[in-house]
């Protein structure tokens, strides 16, 4: 991860970034001020500052090999950008990372995270039927397999998923083009 003031600026203007949010109980952060470990739980959201109530919103989450990476990497700040540009709200996620046992506490911290957005939908302009993902590498295992699982239980409900060569054909758009359903649903 990059110190605070190394981190890649937003590139769109008219937004209100909410850095490091804790998204997990508080019991999950340790006490003995441990800044890794409490770095690898928290993320960024940017809220479009367009006079709108709601926004759907879009998790973007880095790869790593489950072992590195960060919400803080150049290449998450410029997803985060490119959605928050189209009125989406943007979420920069980090997850606990290797050595620790990480599964299935990943997927069940990533529906944290979600849970998190939803139970704070006011404070965020947050639409809580419009959830999507996009992960890179473990990033994109993480979301995909979380759309379907709860780590120790596989197909809880059918989701919804596009390939990312389609989703930039269409200018990122989805098939029904009113993204109508949450990737992640209540």
């Amino acid at each position: 991860a990059y110190a605070a003031e190394q981190v890649k600026p937003l590139r769109v203007k008219n937004v209100t970034e909410h850095r490091n949010v804790r998204y997990l109980p508080d019991w999950r952060y340790p006490e003995d001020g441990e800044q890794q470990r409490t770095s690898q739980m928290v993320m960024d959201i940017a809220v479009p500052d367009d006079g709108k109530e709601r926004h759907p919103v879009m998790f973007v989450v880095h790869g790593g090999g489950w072992g590195g990476g960060s919400k803080d990497d150049g290449s998450i700040r410029d997803i985060m950008s490119y959605f928050a540009e189209r009125g989406y709200v943007c979420v920069g996620l980090n997850y606990i990372l290797r050595p620790r046992g990480i599964m299935p506490q990943v997927f069940w911290d990533f529906d944290s995270s979600v849970r998190y957005l939803r139970m704070h939908a006011d404070k965020y302009k947050v639409d809580p039927t419009r959830v999507g993902a996009i992960g890179l590498s473990a990033g994109g295992w993480l979301i995909s397999s979380a759309g379907h699982s709860t780590g120790d239980l596989y197909m809880k409900n059918h989701q919804n998923s596009q390939h990312i060569g389609e989703l930039w054909e269409r200018d990122w758009k989805f098939p029904d083009d009113d993204w109508n359903e949450s990737f992640v649903r209540p």
